[in-house]
């Protein structure tokens, strides 16, 4: 921490000193501000995120004003400096010296540490790890409250045990088996079902010469696990017991030291923080947690639906629901690339492999090794894991759990090639959904706009959570615009999108990656028959719109159909969302785009004229496709 100027403390009660004395913060729900804005680390947050943050679900009418009130005080208490709130879009940034805050110094000494375990510097990486433990007054983020804080509280607590753990591995380690004992006993007292903590425990026993003793710590473990969870020991318990029943050499060797090798800040808790104003899907929560519960169900969940819909956030609150279930860990990975590219299978399984506490240099280079790896570490491990946009089902296969594990999948398409998934298919919001949704970001303001034009404009989005944020976030920072203004061009029935304007560009972002993702010929059908308008699209009309035969246009709507962009009706027939349909406009209609297609509007007719039968020329199909 820094001696002098101003430093922050959220790892305990929130705190503040300038020159170290202590400063007033005010009253609690000011301290949530300034907690929140610190936990972000110099990154926006918005004025809805604070609210929520601060109230939830019931915020006091003028709660935007007290949120301004509250910034307004806390720049005032810290004064001019280093330190300033910045008002940045529709939010605030806390900009901040790293040093200054107890967290950041938390993480910068763990990354020290890791760098001294990858040297070899076991010393160095235990005076590391110490100090990161330092920065610790007591439970985190004391005397605040609120949804946001509670869930990042929880995060920060096992983040620490997962810290100390690694300490006290490499006490023992280092040989110092008394500190060590000492240490992981408490450790296994305040957190019984931890594995780990009593894997290092009888190491560190046997080591110091009380091998009874170690065998007794399996033995109640043994029994702790069967009263509570109807489990035998994990796999690192069995096979430590077995090498002491053994007289194992190796536990006093090399390869006892790399078994229990400290992982730097390693907590199998990923599942990123629950969305503060998810809204709505009761009911397809309460069928996956039945598929989930049943006795006979499935080992994979699958999560299917449009770019956008929300299934990442569903899979998410599912997951909190069911954490308990899994007392191993929850592991989370995206299976695509900020490039929209996949993950290649070895690179994750490596990610998850570190995830479950193997050291990084006892990963092997090849995929197949890596599986073999994955696949013998997790046996007998009750372990949530949701691969998240995942595009190849075997890379999927490759991934799977044992049995009493539970994997949950999502994808824009079902992947028939996943062994044992159980597939649930998400839609938009319904209408009463989407209301609550815009109210839980506008709040009260929302009562004084036409509830028709509300219903109209969520009917215009698709009932999509992504584009019916945007447009509440323009409401929310607009509060004199009339919804009208705030949603301009969606109150059609095919609405406009201007994608100059960010928010607007976020809110389609999804579909900019599907559509990039989609083979050339499909990519071709999706824009060309977004261009009929006010009948649905059949088989017969889709094959004259795009110069194909029947089979292969047939072939073409099913595909879209199944990436959900488009909506099967009656049979053969298929129907653009209103929000995709303008999306495929406004995208392709606004630029010059490959094979000469005509800018704007001018194309429409083209294929209107198509449809009734004058006399037209169709985009030609790529050359080679079919």
């Amino acid at each position: 921490m820094v001696a002098s100027g101003i430093r922050f403390a959220v790892l305990g009660p929130v705190r503040a000193w300038r020159d170290g004395v202590e400063i007033d913060l005010g009253s609690p729900q000011q301290r949530a501000v300034l907690a929140i804005l610190l936990l972000r680390e110099d990154g926006q947050v918005s004025l809805d995120e604070l609210i929520d943050g601060v109230w939830g679900d019931q915020p006091p009418r003028a709660a935007i004003s007290i949120v301004r009130t509250y910034i307004y005080r806390l720049r005032r208490i810290l004064g001019p400096g280093d330190t300033t709130i910045a008002s940045v879009g529709g939010g605030y940034t806390l900009r901040v010296p790293a040093d200054a805050v107890d967290l950041r110094v938390f993480r910068a000494a763990l990354a020290r540490a890791e760098a001294a375990r990858r040297a070899g510097e076991l010393e160095l990486t235990a005076a590391c790890l110490q100090e990161a433990l330092d920065q610790w007054t007591g439970p985190p983020l004391m005397g605040v409250g609120g949804r946001f804080l509670d869930g990042q509280r929880a995060a920060l607590a096992q983040h620490r045990l997962g810290v100390l753990e690694d300490r006290l591995a490499a006490d023992v380690e280092l040989g110092e088996y008394v500190r060590a004992v000492v240490g992981l006993s408490t450790l296994v007292n305040e957190s019984p079902l931890r594995e780990r903590p009593r894997e290092l425990l009888m190491l560190a026993l046997y080591r110091s010469g009380r091998q009874a003793d170690a065998l007794a710590v399996y033995q109640k473990t043994r029994e702790l696990l069967a009263t509570e969870l109807g489990l035998d020991p994990g796999p690192g318990l069995q096979e430590i017991h077995r090498q002491i029943l053994g007289a194992d050499p190796r536990l006093a060797g090399e390869a006892a030291s790399q078994a229990s090798a400290p992982v730097v800040g390693m907590v199998p808790s990923q599942l990123p923080a629950a969305v503060p104003d998810f809204t709505g899907r009761e009911e397809i929560i309460k069928e996956l947690t039945l598929a989930a519960s049943a006795p006979d169900g499935p080992r994979v969940i699958g999560i299917t639906g449009l770019a956008g819909v929300g299934k990442t956030a569903l899979a998410t609150q599912f997951g909190h629901a069911l954490r308990e279930r899994f007392p191993d860990g929850q592991l989370f990975i995206s299976l695509t690339d900020a490039d929209g590219r996949p993950v290649e299978t070895g690179e994750a399984l490596q990610f998850l492999l570190q995830s479950i506490g193997t050291p990084a240099h006892l990963i092997p280079d090849g995929t197949c090794q890596r599986a073999a790896m994955w696949r013998s570490s997790i046996v007998g491990r009750r372990l949530l894991l949701v691969l998240d946009d995942i595009q190849d089902g075997e890379q999927a296969n490759c991934l799977m759990l044992d049995t009493g594990s539970l994997v949950v999948v999502t994808a824009q398409r079902r992947l028939p090639e996943v062994a044992g998934a159980r597939w649930f298919t998400l839609e938009g919001l319904a209408p009463g959904e989407a209301l609550r949704f815009l109210r839980a970001i506008v709040g009260p303001a929302l009562d004084r706009h036409d509830p028709q034009a509300v219903d109209d404009i969520a009917a215009a989005c698709s009932y999509l959570p992504l584009p019916l944020r945007v447009l509440a976030s323009r409401v929310a920072a607009r509060p004199d615009w009339d919804l009208g203004r705030a949603g301009i061009g969606l109150s059609s029935r095919v609405p406009n999108i201007d994608l100059r304007m960010p928010d607007c560009a976020a809110a389609v972002r999804p579909l900019d990656r599907s559509y990039e993702r989609l083979p050339q010929a499909v990519a071709r059908a999706f824009r060309l028959l977004a261009g009929v308008e006010g009948i649905d699209l059949s088989v017969p009309l889709a094959a004259s719109v795009l110069g194909l035969t029947e089979d292969e246009a047939d072939r073409l709507l099913e595909i879209l159909a199944d990436l959900h962009l488009l909506r099967r009706g009656r049979p053969g027939r298929y129907r653009y969302p209103d929000l995709v349909r303008s999306y495929v406009r406004c995208r392709f209609g606004i630029a010059d785009h490959e094979q000469g297609r005509k800018r704007g509007r001018g194309a429409v007719p083209q294929l209107v004229g198509a449809v009734s039968g004058r006399v037209a020329q169709p985009e030609a199909a790529p050359a080679g496709v079919w």
